[in-house]
């Protein structure tokens, strides 16, 4: 994602572009350097800024090296066996979403206040106002800016990306699958499916200035993080996340024939990760919540997204009820259904479905539909004897220059056996 900031002060436009992050104007993208010693607190860590002091102008480093092999095979074994199978490497995007906004120290107003220790004393007065938070310039961008002595009370979270060593994450794929034909239009397939992550992106950020266990205590425990002169350090969308799914997949297939088509297909598997996804079923709504950044290994576990057992499948049945079907009924429904062309001029079919259809019960319904069959037309141009008819022809341009009849008392569908009258039948129904 390419950072373009106009000015200090003002929201950054991205433009998306298959290389790291970076601000193209005037060099205020923070980094951060874990050793770099901070003037302000003579302790390590300090910020950095891309484009400035020999760095690169770019959020992190390139990953060159992504190779991405696939590979498939089918083999018969038999006449009635068959194995296939395959395999994969497959990367995934730098970032699980936009950047737009981060890593922007350099061109920010922004204030975080923590408490010293740990919630028993407050941040801040509110009736004593806000701490001035003056906006960066360019003398500001310098590795101890935003920094405090050690014991007083930080005023800045630092953002960054991982400027070294960071990969771009993969997925490694394979399935293996054996199929055996039980009639010459239905198989069986038993088949292995794994997807293995590694390197995977964490949402949000990733906080790298936890107080270790070991001394945490009473008091001020600010002074025990690793960076006590910012009120945080956090890596954003840290490459940590491993992940790993295994599967076995029942599946039978019937390919359509005499009017049925089915299949189903049962999966049982299991994922495991240590880190969420995004928008994960009971996750953090976007941000990850690790249990403790000096033991990885804690976070291990069933993945949110996991889905034991599935069972899904679908029917398609053709009716075996129709005209030239095996159970061969004439009815009004089925004849409206089917018919290839435009419907019967006859007011006659019309009225019986209306009247069909102002029935209460559905039983009722479909006996008349049965019953008035055998009055109406058999096909599409034919009418029963004495309905009313169109004309002799199955079209007739006469029908859009013959005005229809005025007389109010005429029944809908029969004011004019042409034109709009008949037009004006049919859309009331």
């Amino acid at each position: 994602m390419r950072h373009l900031a106009s000015q200090p002060g003002k929201l950054p436009k991205t433009v998306k572009h298959p290389w790291p992050r970076f601000e193209s104007i005037d060099s205020r993208q923070n980094s951060f350097d874990r050793s770099l010693l901070n003037p302000v607190c003579n302790c390590p860590g300090a910020l950095v800024w891309s484009g400035r002091g020999g760095r690169s102008k770019y959020a992190h480093n390139f990953d060159s090296n992504n190779f991405g092999p696939r590979a498939g095979f089918a083999w018969r074994v038999a006449k009635q066996w068959v194995v296939r199978g395959g395999g994969a490497i497959v990367y995934v995007g730098q970032y699980d979403q936009a950047t737009p906004l981060v890593a922007n120290i350099g061109f920010s107003i922004r204030g975080d206040f923590v408490s010293p220790d740990g919630g028993r004393t407050a941040a801040l007065i509110l009736r004593n106002g806000l701490p001035p938070i003056p906006p960066p310039t360019q003398a500001d961008l310098v590795p101890g800016f935003g920094a405090v002595p050690i014991g007083q009370s930080p005023q800045l979270c630092v953002q960054f990306f991982e400027p070294d060593h960071r990969p771009v994450p993969y997925l490694e794929t394979f399935n293996l699958n054996i199929q055996r034909t039980l009639t010459h239009n239905m198989v069986f397939e038993i088949g292995y499916l794994a997807t293995l992550g590694h390197k995977l992106t964490a949402p949000g950020t990733r906080s790298i200035n936890q107080a270790p266990l070991d001394r945490i205590g009473p008091g001020n425990a600010q002074v025990r993080r690793p960076f006590p002169q910012y009120a945080d350090v956090r890596v954003i969308a840290p490459t940590v996340g491993n992940s790993n799914y295994h599967g076995v997949n029942f599946r039978i297939d019937k390919r359509y024939f005499a009017g049925l088509h089915f299949n189903a297909n049962y999966t049982w598997a299991k994922l495991i990760d240590d880190v969420e996804s995004r928008d994960e079923l009971g996750g953090n709504a976007g941000d990850n919540a690790f249990a403790n950044q000096y033991d990885r290994r804690a976070d291990r576990g069933l993945s949110g997204n996991h889905i034991g057992q599935r069972i899904i499948g679908s029917v398609v049945w053709e009716l075996p009820v129709g005209k030239d079907k095996p159970v061969n009924v004439q009815n009004l429904i089925l004849k409206q259904i089917g018919a290839a062309g435009p419907p019967a001029c006859s007011s006659r079919s019309a009225r019986a479905l209306r009247s069909a259809l102002s029935r209460t019960t559905p039983r009722a319904f479909i006996l008349r539909l049965l019953r008035s069959a055998p009055t109406l037309p058999a096909r599409i141009g034919a009418t029963p004897t004495g309905a009313p008819t169109c004309s002799a022809r199955r079209f007739s341009t006469g029908v859009y220059s013959s005005r229809p009849s005025s007389s109010p008392s005429a029944p809908w569908g029969e004011r004019s056996a042409s034109g709009r009258g008949l037009s004006s039948g049919i859309s009331r129904f």
